[in-house]
């Protein structure tokens, strides 16, 4: 897309008004389809949870971030793809520091590691998988 968040990021080296919007839009759609938790201090994934969840991705990623999107994408579709495995992908270790997840690691590397016949299968739950 001509003048998109990708030019926007290619021509100013930062995000502008468009890359935050996609930024932002992404994040809402990972944070409220992937079934993680809420921030800590929220109920829900309200638009004030995600900004939170987006800086301190950022943060902890630090400034080339968003460079290293820039550098592995063309276009803005694959920035978009770029943007949702990342924040994806930071929920889950998120989701892996929490006491909660740490438990459940445990759990699962010991049934794995007794072969008691447990397999894994899929848990529907109201709201998505």
């Amino acid at each position: 897309m001509a003048g998109g968040a990708h030019e926007e990021l290619a021509r100013y080296g930062q995000l502008g008004d468009l890359g935050l919007e996609l930024l932002r839009r992404v994040g809402r759609q990972v944070a409220r389809s992937q079934g993680f938790p809420p921030a800590e201090g929220h109920v829900a994934w309200t638009d004030e949870a995600v900004d939170e969840l987006l800086f301190l991705m950022i943060g902890r990623k630090g400034e080339n971030f968003l460079l290293t999107c820039f550098l592995k994408t063309v276009d803005d579709a694959s920035l978009e793809k770029m943007f949702f495995t990342s924040i994806r992908n930071f929920l889950i270790d998120e989701a892996k520091r929490t006491e909660r997840g740490k438990l459940r690691r445990r759990v699962a590397a010991r049934l794995g590691a007794r072969r008691t016949g447990f397999a894994r299968c899929l848990v529907l739950r109201p709201g998505g998988p």
